[in-house]
């Protein structure tokens, strides 16, 4: 479990730099893929090459397929966040996102029968509905284009972790995340030559850097947990994150912290608590 508590803490740092680069920065959502895509594959080069396992039954062709289908589904739900994050705040934007957690738990427990656990269901179901009544408010239920390409986003990051939960039989998760988004860059750069990136300062390359490095550990760790505890344990202790992001908020940001997000909050710690002693 400790693979998914490094996750959502991870989250929650990627989050708030988020509302410091890309707040301030003017960009498509394709320009900033690119940037956090390159950026990524730079930081994951070296623990890659270290700590990367690769299994010879990942080039079968049924492996194979399933990778390839892992890199057209992360492309498509990163770009359709970025372009989301592009045209909307961080705080627009996060509370639709998290519709992606009840979406990957039951999608989940429908595809696979080790998923299944009637008391961990309980529980992920009462600290989502606890969430989603927390952060949700009137006006993020006005959907425009760019909202339903967060629920877009939102099945995608479901079907990519069923992809991934059944890659890493054949693949370690430093690997996975390492070749998954080199992938990536490498279709962002060949395709998509004439979207020119902004020229960055010094500052903004290591803001950018250590973004990449926070998002690569969130992910690895992510891989891990789902490997390790499968992906409903998983889903439920990332919960955390928007948590964690309220505090690191209120801590850096001085954001107000309303009675409703805490008492949602607290709830959702007793669910984790309950998931940690009794699961």
């Amino acid at each position: 479990m400790l693979a998914a508590f490094i996750s959502a803490i991870s989250k929650a740092f990627e989050v708030l730099f988020d509302k410091f680069i890309v707040g301030e920065k003017n960009m498509t959502g394709l320009i900033l893929l690119k940037i956090q895509m390159l950026f990524i594959a730079l930081f994951m080069v070296i623990p890659t090459i270290v700590w990367g396992l690769i299994l010879p039954i990942f080039f079968t062709p049924q492996y194979l397929l399933l990778f390839v289908a892992l890199v057209i589904i992360s492309l498509s739900n990163n770009l359709l966040y970025f372009t989301a994050l592009s045209k909307k705040s961080v705080c627009e934007v996060e509370p639709i996102a998290l519709i992606s957690t009840p979406m990957t738990i039951f999608l989940a427990m429908a595809i696979f029968p080790s998923e299944r656990n009637l008391f961990v269901v309980i529980i992920a179901i009462i600290a989502t509905v606890a969430l989603l009544l927390s952060r949700l408010e009137k006006k993020h239920l006005d959907f425009d284009k760019y909202s339903w390409m967060l629920m877009a986003h939102n099945l995608l990051v479901a079907f990519e972790a069923i992809v991934v939960k059944d890659l890493l039989l054949a693949t370690n998760a430093v690997s996975l995340y390492g070749i998954r988004t080199a992938a990536i860059a490498i279709v962002l750069f060949l395709f998509f030559r004439k979207i020119k990136v902004n020229k960055l300062s010094k500052l903004e390359y290591a803001q950018n850097f250590i973004n990449g490095g926070v998002t690569s550990v969130e992910f690895v760790a992510r891989y891990i947990a789902i490997g390790m505890i499968g992906i409903v344990n998983s889903a439920l202790i990332f919960l955390l994150g928007p948590i964690l992001i309220l505090i690191f908020s209120r801590i850096f940001l001085k954001e107000k912290i309303t009675l409703k997000r805490g008492i949602g909050d607290a709830i959702i710690i007793i669910c984790i608590g309950a998931l940690v002693i009794f699961g």
